[in-house]
């Protein structure tokens, strides 16, 4: 069986598992063909020749049947919070048992050892549905625990026996509030309650009772204005029973968006953008294969803005001709062009690899001489009810403008397309802007605000703060 076939197997678990832990009747896995691409979706195995290539029943079949037979008719009753690495769901079924399925989506896997009561109270079962016992281990297979334990109690159980594996009990991350306050949010990652203080330029705030899985945010006064320029911030935080204090270090910088009094036309002519949005350098250059000596003295600045409509964002390349790719539009970034994208939540942490579902990310260019927005990552409609979809985006207004010596780009993001951050005074979010050089040999580099964009994975825990200003 292929790695591929298992890892499938996992995942349209999980997916069948969580909708319908969230209350949907019917979970369909549409795919049921003689696949032979190597996609691991559907239902079915190619044969080989010893069956004469008859299709034979791939091992999601046999993981989704023991999902159905030990889920029977069961109703969902919640998720349980556990340590931020796992995922636990709860079920109720009508011969008066109740069902807690776990896994560990995230990092190595981890040795489990149930509770006596748990064990006393309860069978398990794996992905497969056969019985176990004994050590388990948490992976990315879900494990099935049908009790007599009451929800309550069963709810208890599963908490109390999750250990994060690393040790600690929290993280912190930094949001920038406004041009002299910032916001540290504590995130419990165990399964119990943590309460404690927070210390950060002599002063210090306590927290109390964030839940499993929860939040809580601590606002600060700056001592200096927050600037574009770094400003080192040492954080400690403290619980009551360690002996010492766990440090964090953030930078504590931001850029301030103004809020403008009149939309400018989006036209490639920056003539109209009022003197306060004022231009920001994107300094950091990586040069790839291609680059040649031209591309040394190619420099780029961005302006942003915003109202109640819109968010504005202005791009000026000082480099000469314009380089379209020859691909298409989903490949903008291989030719002249931007990219640009928001963590709207600002919940990616420092060591994030990839985006979140609450991420965008655009590429915007000239294709066939037609300026073009192509969306490579959108947020989820759980946080706005919007769905929205990657690909082109026709609702963005843009427009790019060539110039003897610069590239003009300017554009008004709707309030979608940065949804769920929200256009309002004192609002943040974390943002980042790259600009790709090309040539006759193709793509030569980028230059980035910050790091994050041009890295594979993307890096959206290295992204810059955005403030709405007045």
């Amino acid at each position: 069986i292929p790695e591929y076939e298992r890892e499938r197997t996992a995942y349209n678990t999980r997916l069948m598992l969580i909708t319908l832990a969230n209350g949907v009747s019917h979970f369909h896995h549409f795919v049921f063909d003689w696949n032979i691409s190597g996609t691991g979706w559907s239902f079915t195995l190619h044969g080989n020749p010893g069956n004469r290539f008859t299709p034979i029943p791939a091992p999601v079949m046999f993981a989704s049947r023991a999902a159905a037979e030990l889920l029977e008719d069961a109703e969902p009753l919640k998720r349980i919070p556990v340590a931020s690495s796992f995922k636990c769901y709860l079920f109720e079924r009508k011969d008066n048992r109740r069902i807690a399925v776990l896994w560990k989506w995230n990092g190595n896997p981890a040795e489990w050892i149930p509770s006596g009561n748990l064990r006393k109270t309860s069978v398990f079962h794996d992905i497969m549905g056969s019985e176990i016992s004994g050590t388990m281990v948490l992976n990315q297979y879900p494990l099935y625990i049908v009790s007599t334990l009451s929800s309550e109690e069963l709810r208890k159980e599963v908490q109390n026996s999750i250990v994060q594996e690393n040790g600690s009990s929290f993280d912190a991350s930094l949001r920038i509030a406004d041009r002299k306050s910032y916001i540290i949010r504590i995130h419990n990652l165990g399964s119990t309650e943590i309460s404690g203080s927070i210390s950060a330029e002599g002063n210090t705030k306590t927290f109390r009772g964030i839940a499993p899985e929860g939040f809580a945010d601590l606002c600060f006064q700056s001592r200096q204005p927050i600037t574009r320029k770094d400003y080192p911030l040492r954080v400690a935080i403290r619980q009551p029973e360690k002996a010492t204090a766990k440090e964090f270090h953030f930078n504590l910088r931001a850029i301030a968006v103004p809020k403008t009094p009149k939309a400018p036309s989006i036209d490639g002519d920056l003539s109209d953008w009022p003197a306060k949005a004022e231009p920001f350098p994107l300094e950091q250059q990586t040069r790839l294969s291609a680059w040649t000596p031209r591309e040394n003295s190619a420099t780029a600045t961005a302006r942003m803005m915003w109202d109640e409509n819109a968010l504005y964002l202005a791009v000026t390349v000082f480099k000469k001709g314009y380089v379209e790719n020859p691909f298409g539009k989903s490949s903008l970034w291989l030719g002249d062009s931007i990219q640009f994208a928001f963590d709207p939540l600002s919940n990616a942490r420092k060591t994030q690899s990839g985006y979140q579902d609450d991420d965008f990310e655009y590429m915007f260019a000239l294709w066939h001489k037609k300026p073009v927005v192509y969306s490579n990552a959108v947020s989820s409609s759980r946080y706005d009810s919007f769905s929205k979809s990657a690909g082109e985006n026709q609702e963005i207004r843009r427009a790019i403008r060539i110039l003897p010596d610069r590239t003009v780009y300017e554009m008004a993001l709707p309030r979608l397309s940065v949804s769920p951050f929200l256009l309002r005074t004192g609002e943040s979010m974390r943002g980042n802007i790259l600009v790709n050089l090309a040539n006759e040999k193709g793509r030569a580099g980028y230059l980035q605000l910050v790091p994050g964009i041009g890295e594979n994975p993307k890096q959206p825990g290295r992204f810059l703060d955005m403030v709405l200003t007045p």
